[in-house]
C-alpha cells in the first residue's frame, strides 16, 4: 500500500508512506528507536520502521512545489514496470541498466576525481549588440549515447598518440590552458584528467609524464534511454539529465541504525569517474567548437555573437531567447534588465546595484558596491571603469 502523508503522519501501520522533510522529521520523532533510518545530503531519504511501515522522501522523486499528481504518475509508471517503490530516480535508472559495476583497479588512477561543466564569462559588464542564448537539447543524454568505454576491455598503455578510446591522467604544467580552454592555470602542476577526444580535438602534444589507460571496445547507452523513455515518460526528462550524478560522486547514503546508536557510512559503488569524464568533456567540446562566437558559456548553454544551427534532436541547439543588449556579472549571473534571469542555476529575480559606464566601447564595466562577489568582477577582458555611475531604477 503506497500513501501520501505530505506533513502529517498517516495513521496506519504498514505500507509505504511518502513524506515531505518536515513529515520525515515528524515520522523519526514518532517511531524511534524503533528501525534504521538512511540520511542522503544531510535530508532522511527512507525510515524503514519494521517490515511492514516504511517512510520515503518524497521531495527525492518531484520538486518542491510541484503538482501531487505528478508523483501519483511517477507511483503508476513504477508499478506497471514492476518496480517497487521507488526512493529516487536513481532506481528507475537501475532497473533499466544493467552493465557490471566499475572495477575497482581500472578507476583506482582517477579515485577521488570528479567532474563539471564548463563555467566562464569571457567578457562582462554591459553588451550592446546582437546576442542568441542556446541550449544543448538534453546535453548529458547525447553525450552518453555517443558511446562510453567498456571498463572490462581495458588496459594501460605509454602511448599518447594513436590511441582511439583512451583517458589519461597528466601532471605538466606546460599543458594547461595553453592548449585546454577549461583545464588548470597555466604553470599549475595539479593533476589533471584529459580524454582522447579531447586530445584530439585541442591537438595537445604528449606531456613529460602521463598514467593512461586505453580501452579496446565501447557501451552505447541509446537502448537504454530508449527503455527509460517506454517505461518512465513522466520522469525521463529529469532522468536524462540526472542520471550520471551517481558516477561522479563518491558519497553514499550513511545508514542510522537507531537501537545501537551505529552510523555505517556507505560508498557509491557506482562511482566511474572515468564515464564522467567522457560525458562532460563532450558537452565542454561541444561548446569549444563555438567558442570564438561565445560571451558566456555555462554548461550546457552558450551566449552567442552569432545564431547557431537548431535541432530538435537531443544534443541539437535550442534557441532559448535573443537580445539587443545583456550584462553579465559574473560566469552563471546574467541579465537582459535590470534584474537578473539566471544566477547558480536559479531562475529568480535578483537586483541589480549599479552599472559604472564606458563610453566608447559596447562593453561596460559592472560595479557591485558590497557584493562579495566584486571580487571576481576583476576580470583581464573587462574595460576599466570610469567615474560615470549610473544607477538602475528598480522594477519593484
Amino acid at each position: 500500500m503506497i500513501l501520501y502523508g505530505g506533513n502529517e503522519l498517516p495513521a496506519v501501520d504498514q505500507g509505504v508512506c511518502y513524506m515531505t522533510k518536515i513529515g520525515m522529521q515528524k515520522a523519526l520523532d514518532k517511531h524511534r528507536p524503533h528501525g534504521q533510518a538512511w540520511r542522503y545530503a544531510r535530508q532522511w531519504t527512507t525510515y524503514m520502521v519494521n517490515q511492514h511501515l516504511m517512510f520515503k522522501n518524497i521531495n527525492r522523486l518531484i520538486r518542491p512545489g510541484d503538482d501531487l499528481e505528478l508523483f501519483w504518475k511517477i507511483i503508476a509508471e513504477c508499478e506497471a514496470a514492476d518496480l517497487k517503490p521507488p526512493t529516487s530516480l536513481s532506481d528507475m535508472w537501475n532497473s533499466c541498466f544493467h552493465e557490471r559495476l566499475p572495477l575497482p583497479s581500472v578507476i583506482a588512477p582517477f579515485r577521488g576525481a570528479s567532474f563539471g561543466g564548463w563555467e566562464q564569462a569571457f567578457m562582462r559588464g554591459e553588451y550592446r549588440g546582437k546576442v542568441y542564448h542556446y541550449d544543448l537539447n538534453r546535453a548529458y543524454q547525447w553525450a552518453a549515447s555517443c558511446g562510453l568505454p567498456d571498463l572490462e576491455s581495458s588496459y594501460l598503455t605509454q602511448r599518447w598518440y594513436n590511441e582511439a578510446n583512451a583517458v589519461y591522467v597528466i601532471t605538466d604544467p606546460k599543458i594547461s590552458r595553453r592548449f585546454l580552454p577549461y583545464g588548470p592555470p597555466v604553470g599549475s602542476r595539479q593533476p589533471f584528467i584529459v580524454t582522447s577526444e579531447e586530445r584530439d580535438a585541442c591537438s595537445i602534444p604528449e606531456p613529460d609524464s602521463f598514467i593512461g589507460i586505453g580501452f579496446d571496445r565501447s557501451i552505447n547507452l541509446a537502448l537504454v534511454f530508449s527503455e527509460i523513455g517506454r517505461k518512465f515518460p513522466t520522469s525521463e526528462k529529469r532522468i536524462s539529465q540526472l542520471f550520471w550524478g551517481m558516477w561522479n560522486t563518491q558519497t553514499a547514503p550513511e545508514q542510522h541504525g537507531f537501537k545501537s546508536g551505529n552510523i555505517r557510512y556507505m560508498k557509491n559503488p557506482f562511482y566511474n569517474p572515468i564515464w564522467s569524464a567522457f560525458v562532460t568533456s563532450r558537452v565542454k567540446l561541444r561548446m569549444l567548437h563555438w567558442r570564438k562566437y561565445a560571451i558566456q558559456i555555462f554548461v550546457d548553454s552558450i551566449h552567442s555573437k552569432i545564431e547557431l544551427p537548431t535541432s530538435d534532436d537531443i544534443g541539437g541547439f535550442k534557441l532559448v531567447d535573443s537580445s539587443d543588449y545583456m550584462w553579465i556579472e559574473y560566469p552563471g549571473m546574467w541579465g537582459y534588465g535590470p534584474f537578473a534571469l539566471k544566477h547558480s542555476g536559479r531562475r529568480d529575480s535578483i537586483p541589480r546595484a549599479y552599472f559604472t559606464v564606458k563610453r566608447g566601447s559596447p562593453w561596460r564595466t559592472v560595479s557591485k558596491i558590497g557584493s562579495r562577489n566584486s571580487r571576481r568582477n576583476k576580470d583581464r577582458n573587462c574595460v576599466s571603469p570610469s567615474k560615470t555611475t549610473t544607477p538602475i531604477p528598480s522594477l519593484l
